[in-house]
C-alpha cells in the first residue's frame, strides 16, 4: 500500500514541477508578434504567475522602493477598450528617470503589441501607475505624479 501511494506521490511531484518549468520558460507564452503561434498563449502573466509566485523567481524589494507597470489597452474608433494586459516598468540603472524608463517601455510595447492592431481601426493607450512599499505595505506616492513619492 505505502509503495503505490509513494508512486502517486512521485508522479504528482514530477508533474507539478514539469509545469512549473514548463510555466517560467515561457514556452506557453510566445510573442504576439508571432501569430501563428496566438493558440499557444494559455500562460502569460498574469494567468501564469500564481503557479511561480515564490520568492525565488521575484527580486528583493525594500522600504521605498517603487513599484512600477504601463497598463496597456486597445481603443477602437468607437471608444471599446481591450485590456492588453500591466507590464512591469524598471529603470536600467538608478541614474534613469522614471519618465526615461517608462518611455522605454512604451516604446517596447508599441513595437511588440503594434503589429496585432495593424489594419484595425485601434489605438494603442498606456496608463502609468505606480506604488511604493513602505512599512505599510504598497501605497501611493506622497506626490501622485512622481514615483520616487518625492516632491
Amino acid at each position: 500500500m505505502h509503495s503505490r501511494t509513494r508512486r502517486v506521490a512521485s508522479v504528482l511531484i514530477v508533474i507539478s514541477v514539469g509545469l512549473q518549468v514548463l510555466a517560467i520558460t515561457r514556452l506557453l507564452c510566445p510573442p504576439r508578434s508571432m501569430g501563428a503561434l496566438s493558440w499557444l498563449r494559455v500562460a502569460c502573466t498574469p494567468r501564469l504567475w500564481p503557479f511561480v509566485d515564490y520568492p525565488m523567481f521575484s527580486d528583493p524589494h525594500a522600504p521605498g522602493d517603487v513599484l512600477a507597470w504601463v497598463d496597456a489597452r486597445s481603443e477602437s474608433v468607437g471608444g471599446t477598450l481591450e485590456v492588453l494586459g500591466s507590464h512591469e516598468v524598471r529603470r536600467s540603472s538608478p541614474a534613469e528617470s522614471w519618465d526615461a524608463a517608462y518611455a522605454r517601455q512604451e516604446e517596447r510595447l508599441r513595437a511588440l503589441l503594434g503589429p496585432t492592431l495593424q489594419g484595425r481601426a485601434h489605438s494603442l493607450r498606456f496608463e502609468r501607475r505606480h506604488l511604493v512599499l513602505s512599512a505599510d505595505g504598497l501605497v501611493a506616492p506622497a506626490c501622485d505624479g512622481c514615483p520616487d513619492g518625492k516632491p
